[in-house]
Parts: C-alpha cells; structure tokens; sequence
C-alpha cells in the first residue's frame, strides 16, 4: 500500500513538472526596434529575434529565374546575412514553436516564406502571424490566431523581383531619349531653369536608365519612389522632389509629364502641369486630368515656361 502511494506521489509530481514546463517559442522579426517592446509583451519563454531585413535574394550577377522552366526563381542567401541565418536555425531548433512576425504586407509576406526556407525545421512548429501596432492585444492575438503564409501575396513579390532584374539587365537597354528632348534640356539649363526628375519608378531603377541615356548631367535632383516603398504615389514623389529642392514659391514650379497621374499629382501638391504629347498619354487623358497646359513636342515645353 505504502509503495502504491508513493508511486502516485512520484507520478503526481512528475504529471506536475510536465504541465509546468512552458513551451519555448521563436518569433522572428525583421526591424531589431521591435524586439525589446514585443519581448516585455510576450514574456521570457519567447525569444524575439530579428533578421535585420531581407535574408534572401536573387543572386545579383546572373538572371535569378529560368525562362525555360516556368520563371522558376534561384534565391541565394545574401551574404551579409548568412550568420544570421545559422543563428535563426540554431533558435529554431531550441524552439517548441516558430513565430514568423515580419511586417504585415506583400513584401514582409514574402520575408515570412524565405525565413521558412532556411529553417531546418518541421512544417508543424512554423506559424505565420501579423500585427499592425505594438501593443499587448495585438500581439497577443497574432500569436493566439497564427496562419498559413499566402502564397499569392508571396508569388506576387517573386513576380516583381523578377521583372525588377530582368528590366535591370535587359530591359532599359532598349530606351531611346525622344527626338529633340536633349535639346530641350540644353535650352532649359542655359536659360537658368533647375531641372529634377519627379517620377514614380524607384530611383534604383531610374537611375541607371537615365545615366544609360546620358541624360543625368542635366538634372540637379532626381527623385522617385523606393523599393521598400517609400513614395507610392506620385504626389508624394512629387512632393519629396519640391522638398529635396527647397522650393519655397510654388507658383515657379511646374510638372511635365505624359499621364493622368502626373497631371493629378502635381494639382494634388499646388504646382501647374504641362502635359505632353509625345510619350504615352493622349490629349483626352491630359486634359480630362486638368493639364494647365499642352505640349505637342519637347521644344514646345521651352516656349511655354518662358
């Protein structure tokens, strides 16, 4: 009797030990200021690590994806990054459960999925979970209400990389400056004008196009959106250029562009609008948009901002 007891005892202690182990978890983010808020909200049997952005990309010196086998893309870990990977999988591995925490959107979706290629871990212990603010019900939820990763919002970011990079290296090759616009940029600059670039391509992108078209000289700013998107609109675009500038009198500022979006930015931040025919928008579209003004031709653009 007294040995059944204590072999109760034992089994009682040990069923109490068990169910006060608490479950180690991982959550993974991507900005390290996030680490230390969401650490004092969740507690000390989660460990907040944070992979200091992208980890993974399409390797820079080759076509990442295959034409000839559906666009598969080849990502290679970046190479600044590969001790943060080991120390993700050294984690991941102590862990009962993976949170993966990136931001909440197509790119840190996308973040989420390439986290979950380098863990050498089994599918069960990985969850995606998001949250748009910091505070303690909104963390405690995502990580209470864990999901799947989207695939679509994932297949959508590979989509734009790799258009990105075969734009990059074959792409923008094939653009050609507009007959007389070199002129019209010569004529411009002796005349005192300041010129910048207001467009909504990421100046990564803008950049290298316009210095191909040696057209880069004849500009003072160039400013566009961002691949971390920054600047989404062209309002905004358009507004950074204005303060990049320091222009103080609005009224001696004026957009030129070919579309709607040009036309409606420039309204949208107080300056007029010269739209143009020779690029892709049609005099409908421009003066449906409310273009103060219309240029047929480059040189056009001279006589009307004298």
């Amino acid at each position: 009797m007294a040995k059944a007891a204590a072999e109760k005892a034992d089994n009682t202690q040990a069923a109490s030990k068990s169910k006060s182990k608490k479950e180690k978890a991982l959550v993974i983010v991507e900005s390290p200021a996030k680490s230390k808020t969401i650490r004092k909200i969740l507690g000390d049997s989660y460990t907040i690590e944070a992979s200091f952005g992208h980890i993974r990309d399409l390797p820079q010196n080759v076509l990442g994806f295959d034409v000839n086998k559906g666009f598969e893309p080849s990502f290679v870990v970046i190479p600044e990054k590969k001790k943060v990977v080991t120390k993700l999988n050294d984690l991941s591995k102590k862990s009962d459960k993976i949170f993966l925490a990136s931001d909440p959107d197509r790119e840190g979706e996308a973040s989420a999925w390439h986290f979950r290629q380098v863990l050498n871990v089994p599918d069960d212990k990985v969850f995606r979970i998001e949250f748009n603010e910091i505070t303690p019900k909104a963390v405690k939820y995502a990580v209470e209400h864990p999901r799947a990763i989207d695939m679509d919002l994932e297949n959508a970011q590979q989509a734009v990389l790799m258009y990105r990079q075969y734009y990059a290296q074959y792409g923008m090759k094939g653009n050609l400056p507009f007959p007389d616009v070199v002129n019209m940029l010569q004529t411009l600059l002796k005349k005192g004008k300041i010129l910048a670039i207001a467009t909504s391509k990421p100046v990564e992108v803008a950049v290298p196009i316009l210095e191909d078209l040696k057209l880069t000289p004849f500009f003072h700013f160039i400013g566009g959106s961002s691949l971390s998107g920054e600047r989404p609109h062209k309002s905004d675009v358009i507004r950074y250029v204005i303060e990049q500038l320091g222009i103080q009198d609005l009224s001696k500022a004026v957009m030129i562009g070919d579309r709607c979006y040009d036309v409606v930015g420039a309204k949208q931040e107080g300056i007029s609008s010269i739209g143009v025919l020779y690029g892709y928008g049609s005099r409908k579209e421009l003066k449906e948009a409310g273009a103060d003004q219309i240029a047929a031709t480059p040189m056009d653009i001279v006589t009307l901002i004298e």
